[in-house]
């Protein structure tokens, strides 16, 4: 189903997409009116209230600018603004363990239970095989799914309590097989920097790469972040303000806070060798991948990534270590279906710009504003609703109908069922996620949906019910009409 999604919406938008391997590299001096303009013009499409903006090429920072509001009130967004930075936190985890590793204090290619010793899965055996480095390559064979559920956005929880209730989960691949990404392979490295450094997690980045990296206005909590910034959320195509409590147990995956400027020093570590200034937050000569993986071979068209979404904000930092550019977007919004349709992300303006820089040919913006995506979900959703509803208006208007069609009642509950569990069950399949993740983290749409296959199973119901009862007095009016007639 996800598939054929994807077909329609490429057939309907195409994408043209330009690859970053021997792209030239540019001879001119960058331009940053365009890169302001096209900036911009992104927002508007996009509905982003406000964005940050860092690049930096070898070992400088060539551009720090905000864009737009940080709040309901109009405050501008500047560099120093601190943003909520989702998944690019694992990037943070993934550096910690790699300077444990580098230290000798942790092996890669040790399974995760000599340092967990309690990690477990519903398949013990495969929890046995899986390795440090197939938690920080996501190819552990955990799923996605099982990093995205409700109780995990909730902050009572802490991080070892989400790890001991992933005990219940199984693999849905072998383990190493292939990558799916997953919340909970970051989790599990976090207890790991906990158990082999003996400091708290968050004490340890702060230690380790936030201080080296002169990450000022960096932080794990909302109340540490000075003048952070509000996140809006989008119902039916509106943005509003919205706060989100930070689920701290998920930090290790994500939902750090960090500025534009931030982010600057950090992505000059990535290009200089781990090197800031005269800090290093990794002795490891050559470039690396977006998790501190040491990358052999020529760097010339490697291009490496790595965005972050929350429920309201949106970031990506995007990097060309061969040719030393780096590029980080934040935004104080997100469009929560942005993995299923061309829409504009964090992620899209920072390749785009990230090219700008290295004179490539720039991909063409993605094909949908937030407005058409909207207008399409919004019509798709409320059609649904609007045929369920008619279906439940039309067993309300023929109850009491004496004759009984049997394969006309078959037919109808054949299509009311089919297209309620294609609802109840295709869709949660096809986001990768369970409804009560839906619904509390998408509640306008979700919510629509699900309200018209649940109507329309209980259609199906109503017409079972009613078709048994039907024929019921229809072999008790004939038996009596027997008797008589006797």
């Amino acid at each position: 189903m996800r598939t054929v999604l994807l077909l329609l919406m490429l057939l309907l938008f195409p994408l043209v997409g330009v690859s970053a391997i021997d792209q030239p590299q540019r001879d001119t001096a960058v331009n940053f009116d365009e890169i302001d303009a096209f900036v911009q013009a992104e927002m508007e499409r996009a509905g982003i209230p406000g964005l940050a903006l860092a690049v930096v090429q070898g070992d400088e920072v060539i551009y720090l600018k905000g864009y737009g509001h940080a709040d309901a009130n109009g405050t501008a967004v500047t560099p120093q603004t601190p943003f909520i930075i989702g998944s690019i936190g694992k990037t943070f985890t993934a550096l910690a363990i790699q300077q444990l590793a580098s230290q000798g204090q942790i092996d890669l290619n040790a399974p995760v239970q000599r340092y967990l010793p309690d990690f477990t899965l519903a398949d013990p055996q495969a929890a046995a095989q899986i390795t440090v480095q197939q938690l920080l390559d996501h190819t552990s064979g955990i799923p996605k799914a099982a990093g995205e559920q409700a109780y995990q956005l909730d902050p009572q929880y802490s991080t070892a309590e989400l790890v001991q209730k992933a005990a219940t989960v199984a693999p849905n691949r072998p383990v190493g097989a292939s990558r799916e990404y997953s919340n909970i392979n970051y989790l599990l490295l976090g207890l790991i920097v906990e158990a082999v450094s003996g400091q708290n997690y968050t004490d340890y980045v702060r230690e380790h790469i936030w201080q080296p990296l002169d990450m000022t206005d960096s932080a794990f909590s909302e109340a540490e972040a000075v003048g952070l910034a509000d996140g809006y959320r989008t119902f039916y195509g509106l943005r509003f303000p919205a706060h989100v409590p930070i689920p701290t147990a998920m930090i290790p995956s994500g939902y750090g806070i960090a500025s534009a400027e931030d982010l600057s020093h950090y992505l000059l570590a990535y290009l200089n060798e781990g090197q800031y200034g005269p800090a290093a937050v990794l002795d490891s000569p050559g470039y690396h991948d977006i998790y501190w993986n040491r990358l052999p071979g020529s760097a010339t068209s490697v291009e490496t990534s790595q965005s972050g979404g929350t429920l309201n904000f949106n970031a990506d930092i995007h990097v060309l270590p061969g040719l030393g550019v780096g590029v980080a977007v934040l935004t104080n919004t997100r469009h929560l279906w942005d993995d299923l349709l061309p829409v504009t992300t964090a992620a899209s303006i920072a390749q785009s710009v990230a090219y700008k820089v290295a004179g490539w040919p720039t991909p063409k913006p993605p094909a949908m504003s937030l407005w058409q995506s909207y207008l399409l979900l919004d019509l798709v959703a409320l059609g649904l609703l609007v045929w369920a509803l008619f279906r439940l208006w039309r067993v309300v208007r023929s109850r009491g109908t004496a004759v009984i069609h049997v394969w006309r009642t078959v037919l109808s509950v054949c299509l009311d069922v089919g297209l309620g569990l294609l609802l109840l069950i295709g869709i949660p399949r096809l986001a990768g996620q369970r409804w009560d993740y839906l619904l509390r983290t998408q509640p306008d749409l979700a919510g629509l949906v699900f309200s018209a296959g649940l109507i329309l199973i209980i259609v199906s119901v109503v017409k079972v019910v009613r078709f048994f009862h039907g024929r019921s007095q229809e072999v008790g009016t004939a038996t009596r009409t027997a008797v008589i007639t006797q």
